[in-house]
């Protein structure tokens, strides 16, 4: 995966058993930075997919 910064982001254990169609989003629960606010608690993670498809004449 890559982040929005261009660096390449792995999750190990993220399964996604769901149909991917462009725009699907998947929120991966406490998986970024901690927050300050609450010590031992980390932000969730929201990736949307931007998924380009092949047209017929590519095939």
């Amino acid at each position: 995966m890559e982040g929005t910064v261009g660096t390449r982001i792995a999750f190990a254990g993220v399964r996604i058993i769901e149909v991917v169609i462009p725009g699907f989003t998947r929120v991966i629960r406490g998986s970024v930075m901690p927050i300050s606010e609450h010590p031992g608690q980390h932000g969730d993670l929201v990736v949307t997919f931007d998924i380009i498809f092949p047209n017929t004449r590519n095939l």
